[in-house]
């Protein structure tokens, strides 16, 4: 790729005038690729090439939005969000290494539900150290990584637990197009950029990227899982109107609560003066979980490996293995 020289008044000039061009149109933002090469190793600067961006794109649309990618460590990447960018990409979170690939692959405290709800707190307070609009923009995989399916051993209970854990977290998560029905794809660059598959009959589709090896899908096509209550995409779909319907998860910030055992978990999400309370029971086995305060509260909504699961409240809050219930006040 061509290296620009940033330090130009007018290189910068002439971005100045892409970004209107496509905010001008209607774009909501834009995804910065590859933020820390700006100025390779030099990250001080890099912060001072996005405050300069950020500042042009801000003045232009109050309301844009802009993610960047640096791929870097929890330390290195945060420190980005001086710069008064929206969101950075939060790799801390994402691959086989991530904090949610360790929640449910790995066994220990250091890997438990309870640490990852910790965990969320944790990357909410180093944001927040360096910018009070900072929005945290968490992910499995995406096009450089190997794909969540693999990730999980192809387990789709394992795939939808690690969808739950995402898809609850506070800012703005990303999701790759394909992970929502399990899609395969490893090894060379190609095949984690396989084309998704819509139906059966292959109608519409493309036929991927030159030199992509074979890929063998473990999971069913788009339309066939739209179809299965019980499907990935469908799991997806529920922890996605969940948190649509309720913007404390997205936007609130985060409070540990104290409740029994290292595989359940719960956390309030505080936003605007409402709360919502989110409870894992990321064991393997059905929990009765004791929870203060819940005899004045009501269960909002709940996520479930399986259809014919279910959670209820009573004086105690009954879950079945790897569900998520959201509690509101009554």
């Amino acid at each position: 790729m061509p290296e620009l020289n940033l330090d130009n008044p007018a290189v910068r000039a002439e971005f100045e005038k892409i970004a209107d061009f496509w905010l001008e149109k209607g774009a909501g933002g834009f995804r910065l690729d590859a933020v820390k090469e700006y100025f390779s190793g030099d990250p001080d600067k890099n912060v001072e090439v996005l405050e300069w961006f950020m500042g042009h794109c801000k003045a232009v649309d109050p309301d844009c939005y802009v993610v960047g990618e640096v791929w870097e460590s929890f330390t290195t990447y945060t420190k980005y969000y001086r710069s008064g960018i929206d969101s950075v990409f939060g790799f801390t979170m994402a691959e086989e290494d991530g904090k949610i690939a360790k929640t449910i692959n790995m066994s220990g405290s250091a890997n438990s539900v309870k640490s990852f709800a910790q965990a969320m707190v944790t990357v909410e307070q180093k944001l927040a150290s360096y910018s009070d609009t900072a929005i945290d923009a968490p992910f499995i995989g995406n096009h450089d990584t190997n794909r969540g399916a693999g990730i999980f051993g192809y387990d789709e209970t394992r795939i939808k637990a690690a969808a739950g854990l995402l898809l609850t977290m506070s800012g703005s998560p990303f999701v790759y197009y394909g992970d929502e029905i399990g899609l395969s794809g490893s090894g060379r660059d190609e095949n984690k950029r396989a084309p998704m598959i819509w139906d059966s009959e292959s109608s519409g589709q493309t036929y991927g990227p030159p030199n992509m090896e074979r890929q063998e899908n473990r999971f069913a096509d788009v339309e066939t899982q739209l179809s299965d209550p019980d499907s990935i995409l469908n799991y997806y779909k529920r922890a996605l109107r969940i948190r649509n319907e309720n913007p404390c998860i997205a936007r609130g910030r985060t409070e540990v609560l104290d409740v029994p055992g290292q595989e359940i978990a719960a956390v309030r999400r505080s936003w605007n003066g409402e709360s919502i309370v989110i409870v894992y029971n990321y064991s393997d086995e059905s929990a009765s979980v004791e929870l203060p305060g819940v005899s004045g509260m009501e269960l909002r909504g709940y996520l479930t490996v399986s259809s014919a699961q279910e959670v209820s409240l009573g004086e105690q809050l009954e879950m079945p293995a790897f569900s998520i219930a959201f509690l509101t006040e009554k």
